[in-house]
């Protein structure tokens, strides 16, 4: 049987798994990483039988309306999963995306995507999001970690972390380009038994 944190879990090894499908090109732009990413979770959560939209105002019980980046619902428009990707580095953008997830006031998943943020920003996002969670709320963050902030800089991991509650599950994959340089794909590094 597989719980809720076990799922997110799948959901980042599912991610890793496909991201040479996505055919996201050396040349390519964090527009076109972003519409990628959004059009593969929106695959997914169709293919789970979910209805998903991107960009279309929503509104909990007791929130603001928002234009989540994508967003699953169940047939009955019950929320399943709000998702918002990023890619911007600079931390009031990061901390405001985390607020617009936190902000959110009905039961669901929680997700968010950073592209290329710096690894001492990337405890900060860790750590602010350990502050806000409830005891209730499943969080799936999926940060693209750079050293150095020039939009030169190529990634160097992808790390994920899943909260529940006060729970915590990590894991990171390696970034690589193919042999012939053009395409980004992602990996485990294979565990020893």
């Amino acid at each position: 049987m597989m719980d809720d944190t076990k799922f997110l879990q799948h959901m980042f090894d599912g991610y890793v798994h496909c991201y040479r499908r996505l055919n996201w090109n050396t040349q390519g732009t964090d527009s076109d990483m972003t519409a990628l990413e959004l059009g593969h979770f929106a695959d997914l959560g169709q293919k789970l039988g979910f209805l998903t939209t991107r960009e279309k105002t929503m509104r909990g019980k007791n929130s603001k309306a928002e234009r989540p980046d994508l967003f699953w619902q169940s047939d009955k428009l019950n929320p399943i999963l709000y998702m918002e990707r990023e890619n911007s580095d600079k931390t009031t953008i990061i901390r405001g995306t985390i607020d617009k997830l936190f902000k959110y006031d009905e039961e669901c998943y929680l997700s968010a995507v950073f592209g290329g943020i710096e690894s001492n920003d990337y405890q900060m996002v860790t750590n602010y999001i350990s502050k806000k969670i409830k005891a209730n709320q499943l969080f799936l963050l999926i940060a693209w970690i750079k050293e150095g902030n020039s939009d030169k800089v190529d990634p160097l991991e992808v790390h994920a972390r899943v909260y529940s509650g006060d729970q915590q599950w990590e894991k990171k994959a390696n970034v690589k380009k193919d042999e012939d340089g053009y395409y980004w794909y992602l990996y485990f590094e294979p565990t020893t038994t």
